[in-house]
């Protein structure tokens, strides 16, 4: 429970790219629409440490949104992304797998406990209100 609101956690044990599988069965089990779904991944197109929340959105070229967004028919699901940055010196795979390097993970931490404070303010209050107040960068916190 999230206030008064009944809720799941799911991390799903397939591999990335095919996340919408997990999802399209989760939704079939609990009769849930897409918009019941709140999303939280990472985005190499966000500086280091940032969140951005949106109501619906493109996969801006995440297979694992991608797989989400056709499995779910649709992008109408709550998009909550942490941005890693984008790699300078590796593959885009190699970096995802890594581990964080030192510098940043501070940065990522911040941004992780902020987003756990923007999902119940958007589960308690509204999806709008998280938007608006947690739409910063992690360090302004």
């Amino acid at each position: 429970m999230l206030g008064t609101e009944k809720i799941l956690l799911v991390k799903p044990q397939t591999f990335m790219n095919s996340s919408g599988l997990a999802l399209q069965e989760i939704a079939h089990w609990y009769k849930l629409k897409p918009e019941d779904f709140f999303v939280i991944y990472d985005d190499m197109d966000i500086p280091v440490g940032n969140i951005r929340i949106r109501k619906k959105g493109s996969s801006g070229g995440h297979n694992g949104i991608k797989s989400i967004i056709s499995a779910l028919h649709g992008d109408n699901f709550i998009h909550m992304r942490i941005g890693i940055n984008r790699p300078l010196r590796m593959s885009i795979v190699d970096y995802v797998l890594a581990h964080i390097p030192a510098e940043e993970k501070t940065e990522i931490d911040v941004a992780i406990k902020n987003m756990l404070k923007a999902i119940q303010c958007a589960v308690t209050d509204n999806v709008d209100m998280a938007m608006n107040k947690y739409n910063k960068t992690s360090s302004s916190k």
